[in-house]
């Protein structure tokens, strides 16, 4: 019948002391260094889990959202998605309503300015932002990326914080106020390389 014992130094190799009845049988080390526990934690996370974190890059506007797919490797950025929504190209001043503002009493028609109203064209950019937001969502839930940096004009990054689901929020690591949906390429991989911390 033997013991076996592991002594682990700091900065040294591990030691195996083999012990029986009669006393310390066996001395071995292993010339493996180890890191300490300090160390692995410093690890990078993509050495951990043995694969490149990804980044999602999502360039939208009222109109259009472009999704975008970088690693650590430093590659170009892929373009994976290009989601197109005519309507947000509109002016929606130009759109008029007959129910804008508006009911009825007994004296006639009055324009009721105390609820503010949304345009049709408001209405459908918001359809649109929940529409990108459901991809986004389901990609966070498939794990296609690690973390997401979202890029568009304040409007329409503030409809992106709404419908964001909650774990697809906690993968923001930056917001950018900034329309660049319809840049070409090459641009958005520039402004992306510029800007992105």
């Amino acid at each position: 019948m033997f013991w076996l014992v592991v002594r682990a130094s700091k900065t040294t190799a591990s030691q195996c002391l083999f012990y029986t009845g009669a006393g310390v049988l066996s001395c071995a080390a292993f010339s493996r260094p180890r890191a300490t526990l300090e160390q692995q934690a410093l690890l990078p996370v993509q050495a951990k889990e043995g694969r490149m974190q990804t980044t999602w890059v999502i360039a939208a506007d009222a109109s259009r959202a472009r999704i975008f797919e970088m690693d650590d490797s430093n590659e170009k950025l892929r373009e994976i998605e290009d989601m197109i929504n005519p309507e947000g190209r509109q002016d929606g001043r130009e759109v008029q309503s007959d129910a804008e503002g508006q009911n009825f009493s007994g004296r006639g028609l009055q324009r009721n300015t105390s609820q503010p109203h949304r345009t049709p064209i408001e209405h459908d950019v918001e359809l649109f932002s929940k529409e990108v937001s459901r991809y986004i969502d389901k990609a966070c839930y498939d794990k296609r990326f690690d973390s997401l940096c979202v890029i568009a004009p304040p409007k329409f990054l503030g409809l992106m914080r709404e419908n964001l689901g909650e774990q697809a929020r906690k993968a923001v690591t930056e917001e950018i106020p900034k329309d660049i949906a319809w840049f070409e390429g090459p641009e958005i991989e520039r402004y992306v390389r510029e800007h992105l911390h």
